[in-house]
């Protein structure tokens, strides 16, 4: 019988949503870790399967540069942002000036 361990990394400012997520039942043959911090930190980016990051008491450039570079090479990430936020993520037609995402060599 196989069991798959499923990382979770929340970064950011602590919330409801992720108290209730930590206390959803795993799926069979599942078990969740759950690891968090107030700001974005690589050894955590880099044990995560999937980061969580609540960005609104985050500098999203720096924490960009955190995940992204040091996530593993399936490790998804959620951003949860507010509107003002988005314009810094997405590139087009905004007024500020889009963030240069990192790339990673794989």
């Amino acid at each position: 019988m196989y069991t798959c361990n499923l990382h979770i990394y929340f970064a950011g400012h602590p919330s409801h949503a992720l108290d209730v997520i930590k206390k959803m039942p795993s799926f069979e043959h599942f078990t969740h870790i759950f690891t968090e911090s107030d700001e974005a930190e690589a050894s955590l980016s880099q044990k995560a399967d999937a980061i969580i990051a609540d960005l609104s008491h985050l500098d999203v450039r720096s924490a960009l540069q955190v995940f992204l570079t040091n996530r593993g090479s399936g490790t998804q990430i959620i951003l949860l942002a507010d509107k003002k936020q988005m314009q810094l993520l997405v590139s087009g037609d905004t007024p500020t000036e889009s963030i240069p995402l990192p790339t990673r060599d794989t």
